[in-house]
């Protein structure tokens, strides 16, 4: 949990601005927002070995394959297999080595749900790929948890009788768990993309149901 102790005050007036200008959009619905025309697709991974990816040395690199809107890309591993760890086909029969690939392979489809759904579905294969590789460098930095961190601040405004402003906060934070599809937020993740994003959600779906 996060202190609102004096070293968090600044912090706190920044997720407060942050809050505001996420229920400007709650509330604002535009009529002149392009339509999507993107399809949703998944992002799957697999390992694999192939045969022209043998070292001198006799063993093969695997390599996690990524496909993503049907278009596929690969991501070099640092695990390397011997031809006694394969099968005929290729197939990787390690126990030890599958439980590495399993916790690699979890890795990535973690970091791909941190992309909201309606940026995914527009992606080509390498920008997802890019996006992987970004991730963890671009989230070493600072993980704030934006979403818990609201609610903390959600909390206080209670306490000091701040019962309306702590309502909108409320109901802001539970429409980006909407659109999220997760209840973590990271501070570094919100962007102008991501705001754009966002409110184009707020427009087609919460709008569209207010007008239906």
């Amino acid at each position: 949990m996060y202190s609102l102790t004096a070293n968090f005050q600044k912090l706190a007036v920044i997720v407060s601005a942050l809050l505001r200008l996420f229920i400007y959009f709650c509330g604002k619905c535009g009529s002149n927002v392009p339509q999507f025309t993107c399809k949703i697709m998944s992002t799957t991974f697999k390992a694999v070995v192939y045969a022209h990816h043998k070292k001198a040395d006799g063993t093969y690199n695997v390599k996690i394959r990524v496909t993503h809107n049907r278009q596929r890309r690969h991501i070099a591993t640092n695990i390397f297999v011997t031809k006694e760890e394969l099968t005929r086909g290729l197939k990787i029969k390690s126990a030890k080595v599958n439980d590495l690939l399993k916790k690699e392979i979890t890795k990535y489809q973690e970091i791909t749900a941190t992309i909201p759904t309606a940026k995914a579905s527009c992606m080509g294969v390498a920008e997802v790929v890019e996006y992987i590789s970004n991730y963890e460098r671009t989230h070493s930095v600072f993980n704030l948890d934006f979403i818990e961190f609201s609610r903390q601040i959600t909390d206080e405004y209670i306490k000091a009788g701040r019962v309306g402003t702590a309502k909108s906060y409320e109901c802001t934070i539970k429409a980006l768990v909407r659109w999220l599809k997760r209840e973590h937020l990271y501070i570094n993740e919100i962007m102008v993309q991501f705001l754009t994003d966002f409110y184009l959600w707020i427009n087609f779906y919460l709008c569209g149901i207010k007008h239906n």
